[in-house]
């Protein structure tokens, strides 16, 4: 060709060429597009000279085929890798593709009504676009049936599972604490899965002042408290009991029971012996030997229901420590005096402060008209001269003679009911001669001294 023709196909080439360059838009797997200036004709030239690798399984829209003009915005999503589960089956394959039931489509598994899809082990709508970042692992859970008996109720649920309770919360069925479910909650679902639940009945628990009010299962009360979390302990018991069947107002009572074991301790009282003296003037006491306490002990049970007692038990006692007796000596030496009085010089061996007070027939008791009206005890018509005294003395004193200032000289025939404070004599009148006393005098015990084994040595 010569320099003039040269000349005339550059120039041709040169006018051309504007008709092949084009400005577009790239978007790369969702990231924002950027703009880029290319030559070509179609779709796949244009990402060729933007210096865009395109693979067999990556996906481009329009295709790569497609014409090119100006403002195109050409996306790109390359092919990535994807592991899939499904029917025990696990595979990875490339693609491009971003909705998860294309994907699974593509992998050969349909999906059906009810069907559970997890991307990256969260669940997706399996017809939703992925977002940009896409995810690695898809998972399929296809729907179940279980066969559930709900107490006298039979149910067929539909889930995918993965266990038991979640299928029960697909099918709206609320589980609660109480509810008994077998087999448990956690176990995995399989086609054909056969489960029965026992719903739990609310119920009253009365605990001392407390009043709980829960739901619990089981036919029986016991069964009712334990899965309540309320179960017996030890010595409890219930109201009805534990074994009997759950009323139907629910309405149950525990009794909390404890029982302690105490040592208790009493003190035995000692008994207080008494020893002459000889060398001791009569009425004269002194201690010998001081009285010890002794110590009784015992092993007591004592059983509380709600924190009263209600009972307890002896179960064992012994003596830990024994009485040691109290000796009171008493003095037996007896010496003769003589008072002067108005009456006269007496003599006496014994001198007693008394209590006295006076009666007369009168005022003795005895109806007038009672045979026995004024006549003492020893049988004697009552006058002055005649003394009473307690049952305990009489039988050693009765029928001697005393001298009671004031009163003069008497001697004891009769019995009265005296003082448990004080000791005391009964002076005795006729009705005509009565004076009343009311005094502490002493009662002087006259001589001649009677024998030894007629003196009471202490007086009561």
């Amino acid at each position: 060709m010569s320099l003039a023709g040269l000349s005339v196909a550059a120039g041709l080439a040169l006018m051309a060429w504007p008709a092949f360059r084009h400005s577009v838009f790239v978007q790369v797997n969702g990231a924002p597009p950027w703009v880029a200036t290319v030559w070509g004709a179609t779709v796949g030239a244009a990402l060729h000279n933007a210096h865009v690798d395109v693979y067999p399984q990556d996906k481009v829209f329009p295709g790569l085929d497609a014409p090119l003009k100006d403002g195109l915005l050409i996306q790109v999503w390359p092919a990535r890798p994807v592991e899939i589960h499904a029917a025990d089956v696990v595979l990875v394959i490339l693609t491009a593709e971003r909705v998860p039931a294309n994907i699974l489509r593509t992998a050969g598994f349909r999906l059906y009504a009810g069907d559970q899809v997890l991307a990256d082990g969260l669940p997706v709508d399996p017809q939703a676009e992925a977002p940009a970042s896409g995810f690695q692992v898809l998972e399929l859970r296809p729907t179940l049936a279980t066969r559930l008996t709900r107490d006298k109720e039979t149910l067929r649920l539909f889930s995918p599972g993965p266990t038991l309770a979640q299928a029960l919360q697909d099918n709206q069925i609320k589980l609660y604490a109480s509810d008994l479910l077998q087999p448990p909650p956690e176990t995995l679902l399989v086609e054909g899965l056969t489960a029965g639940l026992a719903s739990g009945q609310v119920i009253t628990v009365q605990i001392g002042e407390r009043s709980i009010t829960t739901r619990a299962a089981g036919a029986t009360v016991g069964q009712a408290l334990a899965s309540a979390g309320l179960s017996l302990q030890g010595l409890d018991y219930s109201i009805p009991a534990e074994g009997l069947q759950l009323p139907s107002d629910g309405k149950i009572r525990v009794v909390r029971v404890r029982e302690e074991i105490a040592l208790e301790q009493t003190l035995l009282a000692f008994e207080t012996q008494l020893q002459p003296m000889p060398e001791v003037e009569i009425d004269t006491l002194q201690v010998v030997q001081a009285g010890e306490y002794g110590l009784k002990a015992q092993r007591v049970r004592i059983r509380f229901e709600d924190g009263e007692e209600v009972s307890r038990s002896v179960e064992d006692e012994w003596v830990a420590r024994q009485p040691v007796a109290r000796v009171q000596g008493y003095g037996t030496k007896i010496v003769i005096r003589t008072a002067n009085t108005p009456d006269g010089t007496i003599e006496y061996w014994r001198a007693v402060e008394v209590y006295a007070t006076s009666y007369a027939p009168a005022n003795a008791g005895t109806p007038v008209d009672a045979p026995n009206y004024g006549i003492t005890y020893s049988g004697q018509p009552l006058r002055k001269g005649h003394i009473a005294v307690i049952r305990s003395w009489y039988p050693y004193l009765a029928g001697w003679s005393f001298y009671v200032p004031g009163y003069g000289i008497g001697t004891v025939a009769d019995i009265g009911g005296g003082f448990p404070d004080r000791h005391w004599i009964d002076l005795g009148y006729t009705d005509a001669e009565y004076v009343a006393w009311h005094e502490y005098v002493t009662l002087y015990f006259l001589t001649p001294v009677p024998p030894e084994d007629q003196i009471l040595w202490v007086l009561p």
